[in-house]
């Protein structure tokens, strides 16, 4: 591991060391826990002073200390040690000697672990530290002060060297989360989880980074238990104590760890912090190994014992106290507090938390009252949906669907049905999902204007939106907003005119007002699930209507808070959408990286998964890439789902991959499968699909919405206007394709090249030869391969020329293109560098080497 977070001590030392070379001889006290890095440290300074003549000694834990140890280390007094012992001379003469020997050259004189010091040592270095004036030596003393007690002989001893002239001092602290954070780059180890478990002490952190992310090294455990067997029966009792109470302990449970001497001497050792009014581990990873060496069946008494301490002390804290009570098998005291824990951690909000105290509280509610276990499995449920656990969501559904339905509770029952609706949709299965809304329904419909009423409404509407029922969706939709404005249900009410704003979406009719509505009614309500829903909702709606700046601007502010708010099954949505606008607007190298780090998530549900993975195939598809299996998946989860949203955008890919590869009839019929999903979907959906119609040779429909229409009827120029005011740049290169004339064919092979659409130039290279086109330009495959960069042949001339100090004006008339090509060029070479403008273009080149002698001198 790299020294880090030392260079101040460090250049103190060769401060130091630089007085001491001039004969100005220093003592240097270095204190810090055992593993902060003190030996580390000298051995640094070490390689930082070659000119210096280097004694090594150390003192050893032994219960009788060897007299003078660390002198007998270093081997040129070895001899004087022997001279000056053997005839019983006085001490005081062997001292002298080592005084003489350090005054003949500059000498760094190391003595380690002094706090194993025997007493001849001590005077040994107090003996030196009073006369190092006009000594060219250093002196280096280390010590632990993670144990020393108030009377121990080297706290007086560091009493009278502190104030010698030649003495200085130097603590280590421990690593910052920063220096952690550092350490933990490509490990594969959580920074933050490092820092905690080792308190930044870098032994423990080094050794923590040699091994897999999960589990304690081997080493830190045995130096550890090492500790832990210096001390009494009592110590190592009070030590398997205080491991199960914690990382810390207050005063009300320092009973229960034994008596007071077994404390000391858990400080003593360097194992328990005593600074402050209660008692605290040094180091987390310390307290795991004393609790994983002590055996399972020793701790439910233990826990027990902790438990009633607790209660007795009137604690408050549901976390530990249910903690205690799991693990001594207290099943009353868990059902009291882990539910209470988790609405704690709902409400911070921590709903992964929430989750863990719900399951913890349903593993003990066997013997529990129905009704109990049933609402616990329904809240366990809402948690797992919140986190994009969709499979135990349902699962918690069904076991309570189990219990309300024994009971006869209906409104219950139906309250869960339309949970697990949810959950079903989720997992992919839409007449699962759809029967459920149905079965809700009609369970609460018979009660009235009902709480429930209102929720299952609002909920079927949801179910009809999805499947493209958009009348019946708005009017029930609307139906249940009024409702629950009534009964004072504003999550109902939030999510209704969510669903509201959809149909009105998919009718081509103005839908900001209810979606801009739902959002604020969630947000001051405190609803996250509400608002998350209303933020992906509002963000997919601006980006179908190509409208990028505005959906760019809510998903930013919806990311945050959902992220801010622990809600990660919107959280993933919007990454999602954020996606699927990169590769819309052209970025597709920055589409695919964030892709494939969403789509590696561990946790991450179908519907969540769909919008990368359509975007991400998509960009492969265009570039020439293998994309099959993840137009597979694609393909399988809309089906699934059956919701016309999704099958939409994932029969079109299907469409474009085979159309891309010469297959015309099976793209054909992915666009007749697509039409069906676009005749519900809206209006922007259905000017998609009639625009791979006319490609095709189908019958399309007519088209008001522009910039479709203009693209269907033929009007090129303006349709391609539009698309790049939108900030559609493979859009305008298709609308060139379809124009079948030479200049558009031209053109839109320029701009799928700049794209780096391969396989899309490819197929308009065909084009341009059915329609006997000469001088079709050659693809730049190869080229592009060979390129370090992967820059085309004519993205390196419009580097040169750039780097040269030309304009895209100029440019253009020197490469016979439009400047509106060049601009497409320039924007790829940008990319393809990593850089954000031309200066820092020309920065780049250079430092590549990707410019001919000509032009580098230029």
């Amino acid at each position: 591991m790299p020294l880090a977070e030392r260079s101040l001590q460090l250049r103190s030392l060769g401060d130091y060391a630089a007085e001491a070379r001039q004969r100005n001889g220093r003592f240097v006290l270095i204190s810090g826990e055992a593993g902060i890095g003190k030996s580390s440290l000298l051995e640094e300074l070490e390689q930082a002073v070659p000119d210096a003549r280097w004694w090594w000694g150390a003192c050893d834990g032994l219960f009788t200390p060897r007299p003078l140890g660390p002198v007998h280390d270093i081997e040129p007094l070895t001899g004087l040690l022997a001279d000056l012992t053997g005839d019983a001379a006085p001490r005081e003469r062997l001292f002298q000697g080592i005084l003489a020997e350090l005054a003949a050259e500059f000498t760094v004189l190391v003595v380690e672990d002094v706090h194993w010091a025997d007493e001849a040592t001590l005077d040994l270095l107090r003996f030196l530290t009073r006369r190092l004036r006009d000594v060219p030596a250093l002196v280096v003393a280390t010590y632990r002060d993670d144990g020393l007690a108030a009377r121990d002989p080297l706290t007086l001893a560091l009493g009278e060297l502190s104030n010698q002239r030649a003495a200085r001092r130097i603590t280590l602290p421990p690593l910052t989360p920063a220096a952690v954070a550092l350490l933990c780059e490509g490990t594969g180890h959580v920074a933050a989880e490092v820092h905690h478990l080792t308190g930044g002490n870098p032994f423990f952190v080094s050794e923590v980074l040699r091994g897999p992310a999960h589990g304690l090294p081997g080493t830190v455990r045995d130096a550890v238990l090492a500790r832990l067997a210096t001390v009494s029966d009592h110590g190592r009792h009070a030590a398997r104590v205080a491991a199960l109470v914690g990382l810390r302990i207050e005063p009300a449970l320092f009973p229960v760890l034994g008596p007071p001497a077994a404390i000391d001497e858990l400080i003593g050792c360097g194992l328990l912090d005593g600074d402050g009014p209660e008692l605290r581990w040094r180091h987390e990873i310390a307290r795991r190994a004393v609790e994983q060496a002590m055996p399972a069946h020793h701790q439910p008494p233990v826990h027990r014992a902790i438990l009633q301490a607790l209660l007795d002390a009137g604690s408050v804290d549901h976390v530990r106290l249910a903690h205690h009570a799991a693990s001594c098998g207290e099943a009353f005291a868990v059902l009291t507090h882990a539910p209470l824990a988790a609405e704690l951690a709902a409400a911070v909000p921590s709903h992964r938390e929430a989750l863990a105290h719900y399951r913890l509280a349903l593993d003990f509610a066997v013997g529990a009252a129905p009704e109990v276990r049933a609402g616990l499995a329904d809240a366990a449920a809402e948690q797992a949906a919140l986190v994009d656990q969709w499979e135990e969501s349902a699962a918690h559904c069904r076991t309570a669907l189990e219990v309300w339905h024994a009971l006869g509770d209906s409104l219950r029952e139906g309250d869960t049905l339309c949970r697990l609706s949810r959950a079903l949709w989720h997992l992919c299965d839409g007449r699962g999902s759809m029967g459920s809304s149905r079965s809700a329904l009609a369970l609460v419909e018979p009660y009235g204007d009902s709480p429930q009423f209102a929720r299952s409404a609002t909920n079927m509407a949801g179910a009809y939106l999805l499947d493209g029922q958009n009348l019946p969706a708005l009017s029930l939709a609307e139906k249940a907003a009024d409702l629950a404005a009534r009964l004072g249900l504003p999550d109902v009410r939030s999510d209704a005119l969510r669903i509201e704003a959809g149909a009105l979406r998919a009718q081509g009719r103005p839908w900001e007002g209810p979606m801009r509505q739902a959002l604020h009614v969630a947000l001051d309500a405190g609803h996250p699930r509400q608002a998350g829903g209303a933020y992906t909702a509002w963000v997919d709606g601006l980006a179908d209507q190509f409208r990028f700046a505005e959906a760019e601007t809510v998903l930013a502010e919806g990311l945050a808070y959902c992220e801010q708010r622990d809600v990660p099954t919107y959280a993933n949505g919007l990454v999602g959408e954020r996606v699927r606008i990169l590769e819309m607007t052209g970025h597709w190298d920055e589409a695919v990286a964030l892709a494939r780090r969403h789509l590696a998530k561990v946790t991450l549900s179908f519907p969540n998964r769909l919008h990368a993975t359509v975007s991400l195939a998509r960009i492969l598809v265009r570039r020439g890439e293998d994309a099959a299996d993840l137009a597979l998946e694609a393909s399988r989860a809309a089906d699934g789902i059956g919701d016309p949203q999704w099958r939409l955008p994932a029969q079109l890919l299907l469409a474009e991959h085979a159309w891309l590869a010469g297959d015309d009839d099976t793209a054909a019929e992915h666009v007749r499968r697509a039409s069906y999903a676009a005749l519900r979907f809206g209006p922007t959906s259905q000017g998609l699909v009639a625009t791979w119609q006319r490609r095709l040779g189908l019958p399309h429909p007519e088209v008001s919405l522009e910039p479709w229409a203009s693209w269907l009827r033929g009007d090129t120029s303006a349709a391609v206007a539009a698309f790049e005011s939108l900030g559609s740049p493979y859009a305008a290169a298709a609308v060139l394709l379809d124009s079948a004339t030479e200049t558009g064919l031209r053109e839109a092979l320029a701009r799928f090249e700049a794209l780096g659409a391969r396989a899309a130039a490819d197929r308009t290279r065909q084009r341009m030869r059915e329609a006997g086109l000469r001088a079709v330009p050659l693809g730049g495959r190869a080229t592009t391969r060979a390129h370090p960069l992967g820059l085309t042949r004519r993205e390196q001339e419009i580097l040169e020329r750039l780097c040269g100090g030309a304009t895209n004006d100029e440019i253009a008339q020197q490469l016979f293109i439009s400047v509106r090509t060049v601009d497409h060029h320039v924007s790829a070479v940008l990319a393809k560098l990593g850089v954000a403008n031309r200066r820092e273009a020309v920065a780049a080149a250079h430092r590549h080497g990707l410019l001919t002698a000509e032009t580098g001198e230029t």
